[in-house]
């Protein structure tokens, strides 16, 4: 699915619509937005699945303008994008290097479940990986959940803008998580008590933690 807006609007919306396969087929979105206060890709309300057997789930979110963001759900959406067994790939990027902004953002009254849905009808099994050059922020519901990685990183090597991890983020199924890289000079506010199975490794400037990270098999975090 692919979307481009010529100016001044989202890329590509979607409002209460299901994406789905089975086997090994994957599911590729792109949505490139252009101008202010605009996005890549935008969910517009309803129940929206994106789901895949083994194959992955990719979301292009592109856009340049001030204030955007790259993926944005709002207008209560509920958003599962999922896989039984393959990898959920999150692509945030802005195109002009001297703006900031936001790779994934959450709206008030909105719900987004990555990996694995927010049914728990099953638990998947494959890697989460976000790429932003913007920040991220939840005032909704959003949680990262299977039972592989969970790497949530700056594409350009730094965030432009603030990374929020909030209460209900981070499964308890994850194994290893890194937000976050080596060089990262960006703000990252852990506001959140979470346990992970593996290692957890937290990059950033400013780390700033307002609660208790475990790593349940007792190793070091």
């Amino acid at each position: 699915v692919k979307g481009r807006s010529m100016q001044y609007s989202e890329g590509i919306g979607i409002y209460g619509t299901s994406l789905l396969t089975s086997g090994t087929g994957k599911i590729d979105v792109y949505g490139e937005g252009h101008g202010n206060w605009t996005a890549g890709i935008t969910f517009r309300g309803g129940s929206t699945k994106i789901s895949t057997g083994s194959g992955n789930v990719n979301l292009y979110g592109i856009n340049a303008g001030a204030g955007c963001t790259s993926i944005f759900v709002g207008n209560n959406s509920t958003v599962d994008m999922t896989s039984v067994s393959g990898n959920v790939n999150l692509n945030g990027y802005i195109t002009d290097p001297a703006v900031n902004g936001s790779g994934l953002g959450v709206e008030s009254g909105s719900s987004v479940y990555l990996g694995s849905p927010g049914d728990n009808s099953f638990t998947g099994s494959g890697n989460i990986t976000c790429n932003f050059d913007g920040g991220m922020w939840s005032d909704g519901t959003l949680r990262f959940n299977s039972s592989g990685d969970l790497s949530i990183l700056p594409y350009s090597g730094i965030f432009r803008g603030t990374v929020w991890v909030k209460s209900g983020n981070i499964g308890s199924s994850l194994d290893d998580v890194v937000i976050g890289a080596v060089g990262n000079t960006s703000i990252i506010n852990l506001n959140d008590n979470f346990s992970v199975l593996g290692d957890i490794s937290v990059y950033g400037g400013e780390v700033n933690l307002n609660g208790s990270i475990n790593k349940i098999n007792g190793a070091d975090s």
